[in-house]
């Protein structure tokens, strides 16, 4: 129920991936940060940053159902003023897991699915 139990869950599910092409490296070193209690590091932007609880509770909820690959947590480039760089979006692979399940779940827990076709992205 806290942000960082929710990314405890996810470093140890065998059903949450890390993308590796990620221009600033793989989130889980993010995932990883926020595990201890930390914030996670903007590279596009010098910040530290808590992801929204609803973000990382829709994650671990997804997890449980279907496997995930997070693509982008809040590394990356991305539009300027980008929800990833306050914590408040992620970018899961469209190749992993059931794409009509995550964005459902992401639904309950109060994201919205954008209009990019390469990824899902959610807002939350």
């Amino acid at each position: 129920h806290t942000v960082k139990g929710c990314a405890q869950f996810l470093l140890h599910s065998k059903n949450v991936h890390f993308w590796s092409g990620l221009s600033s490296g793989s989130d889980r070193k993010n995932v990883a940060r926020l595990a201890r209690g930390q914030k996670a590091f903007v590279p596009a932007t010098g910040a530290h940053v808590k992801p929204t609880l609803h973000l990382m509770q829709s994650l671990v909820d997804m997890a449980k159902h279907t496997p995930i690959q997070i693509n982008a947590l809040t590394g990356g480039i991305h539009t300027p003023g980008s929800n990833h760089y306050r914590g408040h979006a992620v970018d899961l692979d469209l190749a992993v897991g059931n794409t009509s399940e995550i964005v459902h779940i992401a639904n309950k827990h109060g994201g919205i699915r954008n209009s990019e076709t390469s990824h899902i992205h959610l807002d939350f």
